[in-house]
């Protein structure tokens, strides 16, 4: 079950205990139903069997809030089955592809936060973009600018990419690029290096 958690979503209005109680809930009915195939074809077999539209009534601050909420749902139901049937593939694998899983994630290193990445390259890494040139005679933050690096290199768990370039294009000219500083703070071990 996908359950949106942001402010207005349906675990944000029942608050976090009665989310946790209703999950446990729609477990319980899952769990008893009877011939529940995981099939995106019968998505909604299992939406009904865990009651979902009863919920998204239960929360919704009123009858046309309730009826988007619920044609929401009904547009992904659509959008399951169709991904689906466009590409042979089984209920698990088209919440995976909704959720990004296996996909290129384009994303900063504040976003990157509380993720993890088989691999991640990291690009841009040069003085006056990482860190900002904003940053170089102010500690606090260039201590920001090294904890973004930080956070960013650490979301890899099997390899990370450190790209740089040696001529960056401003505006109308092209000047000259210097390798991040926080390169340099790495072990020199932890690398194999190739230049292009």
């Amino acid at each position: 079950m996908l359950a949106a958690v942001e402010e207005g979503g349906l675990a944000f209005r029942l608050g976090d205990e009665d989310a946790l109680d209703e999950a446990l809930r729609i477990r319980d009915k899952l769990k008893i139903s009877e011939n529940l195939e995981f099939n995106p074809k019968k998505v909604h077999k299992i939406l009904d069997a865990a009651g979902m539209e009863e919920i998204i009534q239960k929360v919704s601050a009123g009858i046309s809030d309730a009826r988007q909420r619920i044609t929401n749902l009904r547009k992904m139901i659509e959008d399951i089955s169709s991904e689906a049937g466009k590409h042979g593939i089984d209920l698990l694998q088209v919440i995976d592809r909704f959720l990004g899983h296996g996909a290129i994630q384009i994303i900063s290193g504040h976003q990157s936060k509380g993720g993890e990445f088989d691999i991640v390259f990291f690009i841009g890494l040069e003085d006056d973009v990482l860190p900002d040139y904003r940053a170089h005679n102010n500690d606090e933050k260039l201590a920001e600018e090294r904890r973004i690096f930080y956070v960013g290199l650490t979301r890899a768990r099997k390899a990370a990419y450190l790209t740089s370039v040696t001529h960056r294009p401003v505006q109308d000219w092209v000047k000259n690029a210097v390798p991040s500083r926080f390169i340099g703070h790495i072990p020199y071990e932890c690398f194999s290096e190739v230049t292009l």
